[in-house]
């Protein structure tokens, strides 16, 4: 929040998701009391782990965080000879979820120097981060590439030749070309929860090249 000069109030400049805990709680058995104390120091040694998956099915499939066990409680009293309740606090440091397996967008044999309202659909909770992935089979003199996907444009001023791979990692924040990092100008685009659109603009005499949008679907 930006508070507001000489006046009440103020503006919300930007918004973030806070890192979300998960608290899981159960009981662990053993047939003796030695082999309930085995079982607690194996259940304690799997959770030592950090930024693991934590898996938590739903009706609509698995939804991944990625987590570490922070608060760790076994509830030991006099009468827990073969059971003992237990209570796990686990962190999420990036406060969302994702599915277990990635979606895509694909448009192929594009001809034209430039491609507008084409559009996709992303679901989901919040907006996932995306790798988007420009294989040219036909290249000839193409010296910049703009990709603009919901009003965010990125611009990359290389030469590219057929059979290379362009590829805009929104993730980790590179640019690279045949594996080879590049320096751009403008932003990472950014995708939205339901429609989505994206225009590409080539300079070049001649191309063609597939288009491939590459996300994992994000939750809360």
């Amino acid at each position: 929040m930006y508070e507001l000069t000489r006046e009440g109030g103020a503006e919300l400049v930007n918004s973030e998701w806070k890192p979300k805990k998960i608290i899981v709680e159960g009981i662990i058995k053993g047939s003796s009391v030695s082999d309930l104390e085995t079982n607690i120091d194996t259940f304690k040694q799997v959770l030592s782990g950090q930024n693991k998956n934590l898996d938590i099915q739903y009706e609509s499939g698995t939804r991944r965080y990625v987590a570490t066990a922070s608060v760790i409680q076994v509830e030991r009293d006099y009468y827990h000879l073969s059971y003992a309740p237990y209570s796990v606090e686990f962190t999420i440091p990036s406060g969302v979820g994702k599915a277990t397996s990635t979606s895509s967008y694909m448009t192929q044999s594009i001809a034209v120097s430039t491609l507008e309202n084409v559009s996709f659909t992303i679901d989901g909770t919040v907006a996932p981060k995306c790798e988007i992935n420009i294989d040219f089979e036909t290249a000839t003199s193409v010296s910049s590439v703009s990709v603009t996907i919901n009003g965010d444009m990125i611009t990359i001023d290389e030469t590219i030749t057929a059979g290379q791979v362009l590829i805009i990692d929104t993730e980790n924040k590179k640019v690279t070309i045949a594996g080879v990092e590049k320096r751009y100008t403008g932003l990472f685009p950014r995708l939205q929860l339901g429609s989505n659109s994206y225009k590409i603009a080539t300079t070049s005499s001649g191309h063609l090249y597939d288009v491939t949008i590459t996300y994992t679907k994000t939750y809360l």
